[in-house]
């Protein structure tokens, strides 16, 4: 017997391909009990309007159950906008705008700041014709907005810590 392609063990855990489809089940189905509670009908393509697939294997039973998926933190599902929004994140770390509460003020990082918006003017670029006109607004304004920040950090004078004499 061949094994199937889409599937894959590891350590005793099956992964397989059709965790995608499983995944908009349950999303449709979170919808649907969300709807039904506020008496709406949800938005949205339904199981009907999506083309037919192959049908998935049953759920590995070693693998997570549902109980414990409910506890698990909830990622936002992958986009364009996080895409932008994890530069952006690099781009303020680097320029000293975001920090943790314990560390110590320190000069801007000004060519890895640098490389991030390079980054940003990239993938402007190279996504060019292919955005929707929101993505597209949306990605200009964040390099222009990181731009500005990078050239107000580059002008500022260097950080003194707090006590220093002045």
């Amino acid at each position: 017997m061949v094994p199937d392609p889409t599937d894959i063990k590891i350590d005793g855990l099956r992964i397989d391909s059709a965790w995608k489809q499983e995944a908009e089940k349950e999303k449709e189905e979170l919808a649907r009990k969300v709807g039904d509670a506020a008496g709406v009908k949800p938005a949205g393509p339904t199981a009907a309007a999506t083309p037919p697939t192959a049908p998935s294997p049953p759920p590995a039973t070693s693998g997570p159950t549902s109980a414990s998926r409910e506890t698990e933190p909830s990622l936002p599902p992958a986009s364009f906008e996080l895409l932008v929004q994890q530069q952006i994140t690099a781009i303020l770390l680097a320029l000293r705008r975001l920090r943790e509460r314990n560390d110590k003020p320190a000069p801007p990082d000004l060519p890895v700041a640098r490389l991030y918006i390079d980054l940003l003017g990239v993938l402007l670029e190279k996504t060019k014709n292919n955005l929707t006109e929101a993505e597209r607004r949306f990605l200009e304004t964040a390099l222009y907005e990181m731009r500005m920040a990078y050239v107000a950090a580059a002008k500022s004078p260097p950080a003194t810590p707090p006590g220093a004499a002045q």
